[in-house]
C-alpha cells in the first residue's frame, strides 16, 4: 500500500500458511488503516499443499472481479508507484487480455530490519 501511487485502489488477498500461535512474528505490522482492502484465508502450515494450491485458493475465495490481478510471493518488494507502472506497461500490450510476467530477483531482508520499517 505504502508504495502504490493510488493505494486506495489496491486490494490484497493473502493465503497464510502458518501456525497462528508459533508464527506471531508474521503479524507484527499494524495494517488497520488498510483492513477494508485486505482479504485473507488461513491454513495451518501442516495442511498447506504448496504455492499452487495457495494461489488457487486466493483466486477461488478472495478474487472479486477486480479489473487487474497481480500475483506474487510474500518475499517480493515493490517499487515506488508500482501500480501506475504496471498499468502503463499493460497499456502498451497489443492484446485485449495482456499478461505481464517476470521472475523477480532475489531479496534478503537486512540484518537490522524491524517489521514496519523501510526494507
Amino acid at each position: 500500500f505504502r508504495k502504490a501511487k493510488f493505494p486506495e485502489r489496491v486490494r490484497i488477498g493473502i493465503c497464510w500458511q502458518v501456525d497462528r500461535d508459533e508464527d506471531t512474528r508474521c503479524f507484527l505490522l499494524d495494517l488497520k488503516e488498510y483492513s477494508d482492502r485486505i482479504r485473507s484465508v488461513f491454513l495451518h502450515h501442516s495442511d498447506a499443499r504448496g504455492p499452487c494450491f495457495a494461489r488457487a485458493l486466493i483466486q477461488r475465495d478472495l478474487f472479486q472481479g477486480e479489473d487487474f490481478y497481480l500475483q506474487l510471493d510474500s518475499h517480493y518488494r515493490m517499487a515506488e508507484e508500482w501500480d501506475e507502472e504496471l498499468i502503463a506497461q499493460l497499456a502498451q500490450c497489443p492484446s485485449d487480455k495482456p499478461v505481464l510476467t517476470t521472475y523477480p530477483s532475489s531479496y534478503t531482508l537486512p540484518d537490522d530490519y524491524s517489521p514496519g520499517g523501510p526494507d
